[in-house]
């Protein structure tokens, strides 16, 4: 397993909602258009990046942090092909 950074999702930021808040609103969103284009080009996304329905998507993670605000990552996980992994444990078991 190689070690990977994680790649955040830039320009969307989100924010716990205040204590008036009704109980159904998660939390505050703030979007910095910009900010997303550009974490969109970014290398190191191509396991995040699908198609559906002819539109190009992403995959992300969505994280609370410490002081309550979120933070999102691109989910850039691919499992590998079960051919491969025979292949790196010697073994000819399918599993």
């Amino acid at each position: 397993m190689t070690d990977k950074k994680t790649l955040y999702v830039g320009g969307i930021r989100f924010f716990q909602a205040n204590e008036n808040a009704p109980q159904n609103l998660v939390a505050n969103v703030l979007i910095t258009p910009k900010l997303l284009g550009d974490a969109l080009r970014q290398d190191g996304l191509e396991n995040a990046k699908t198609e559906y329905q002819g539109n190009e998507q992403y995959r992300a993670t969505l994280w609370k942090n410490e002081d309550g605000s979120y933070s999102m990552s691109f989910n850039t996980y691919k499992a590998e092909n079960k051919v491969e992994q025979v292949a790196e444990n010697g073994d000819d078991l399918p599993f």
